[in-house]
């Protein structure tokens, strides 16, 4: 890991526009991207990036991470290699985005959560404080995940889908288009929540509901 501070001074830096935005790439070495090994971050000089943030240096290959345009990150934030953010993106403190993890545009994460390995966040999601998502989670556009909800790895949370605070979710759950899941409820693993479904507060779901 590297702080973003340390990056800014000691890394090749090179100036580049894309699609009328202006950037800066951020060369790990001798400034050769395409030298194997050499780790490259791409900033959107519109981003605004706090105290402490730590960007993970890609191991035998130039893979990037990139902070899109008006991306606002807060301190002590911690991004895996190969992030991608899309634009106006916000990520509270404390923040943790593992390996290879994908952020749509406008999506706010709140402070302390957690996403896990190549994970994939759509378009519009606003997602709590203090969130755990698993490694290979996808979740689609406009979805609300609230604080303290723990989901575990390969979930698939599809369009418009609102997940109430302190939820439990096992690994392989989805929750289809427009679901409902409410507080403190438990899904189990492997469980499918279908279109429209609406589970109740503090409900323990072990089965399909379609």
């Amino acid at each position: 890991m590297k702080l973003y501070s340390e990056i800014k001074e000691t890394w090749t830096a090179e100036k580049f526009n894309r699609d009328g935005t202006d950037w800066t790439r951020y060369i790990d070495g001798d400034g050769n991207e395409k030298d194997r090994g050499n780790s490259v971050v791409e900033v959107a000089d519109s981003a605004v990036i706090g105290d402490g943030v730590k960007i993970e240096e890609a191991m035998g290959s130039p893979d990037r991470v990139v902070i899109g345009e008006s991306v606002r990150i807060g301190d002590r934030v911690t991004i895996g290699s190969g992030v991608v953010m899309g634009r106006r993106a916000t990520l509270g403190n404390g923040v943790t985005l593992g390996e290879g993890v994908r952020i749509g545009d406008r999506v706010t994460v709140g402070e302390d959560t957690r996403v896990g390995v190549l994970s994939v966040i759509g378009d519009g999601t606003e997602i709590g404080d203090g969130v755990t998502i698993g490694d290979i989670t996808e979740i689609s556009y406009r979805v609300t995940i609230g604080d303290n909800v723990v989901m575990g790895h390969h979930a698939e949370i599809y369009y418009g889908a609102i997940i109430g605070e302190g939820v439990r979710m096992g690994d392989h759950v989805t929750i289809d288009d427009r679901a409902k899941i409410g507080c403190r409820a438990v899904i189990g693993k492997g469980a499918k929540i279908g279109e429209g479904v609406t589970i109740g507060n503090g409900q323990t779901i072990d089965r399909d509901c379609l």
